[in-house]
């Protein structure tokens, strides 16, 4: 689709859930409160049978993200990647039987459920593994609403 779902009226509750998080992704992390996250891009994937998506990330952004439409069973988790190349090369050992934390594991994968959104930094390697659904037709797809957000400077207040 177009990048410019979320100026559509049919898309505005998801977009505005969207700006939500964002607002609290800045509160939490401590930007500056003269600038909002505000989403820069926001566009539909509909991932047939048989599809996958490379890794990649999201330029010209601050975070980005997914929003999960349809999902059907086997149709491809969402890999995340540690872009450290030295993490990926050498991995310390740790203890057997033990739950790591999230920030040791050079590779996560999460299964997604229809209803789910994610929201990752725009410099989190990311992929998605084949379709391999085997409803029929429309609903073998995996769809998905993915979209970027940025930073921008609140309007100055008028007094």
């Amino acid at each position: 689709s177009k990048n410019s779902l979320h100026q559509k009226e049919e898309f505005r509750p998801l977009a505005n859930k969207i700006i939500r998080a964002g607002t609290r992704i800045s509160s939490d992390l401590g930007y500056s409160p003269e600038f909002r996250l505000v989403i820069g891009q926001m566009w539909t994937i509909v991932n047939p049978p048989g599809s996958a998506n490379r890794a990649h990330i999201h330029p010209n952004c601050l975070w980005s993200g997914v929003y999960y439409v349809q999902t059907p069973e086997n149709s491809g988790d969402i890999e995340f990647i540690d872009p450290r190349t030295q993490n990926l090369a050498h991995q310390p050992a740790f203890q057997s039987g033990q739950k790591r934390l999230a920030a040791t594991v050079p590779v996560a994968q999460i299964t997604p459920s229809a209803g789910q959104m994610l929201i990752f930094p725009n410099w989190l390697y990311h992929s998605v593994a084949p379709n391999l659904s085997t409803d029929v037709e429309e609903k073998a797809n995996r769809i998905v609403i993915a979209f970027n957000l940025i930073q921008v400077r609140k309007p100055k207040q008028v007094e």
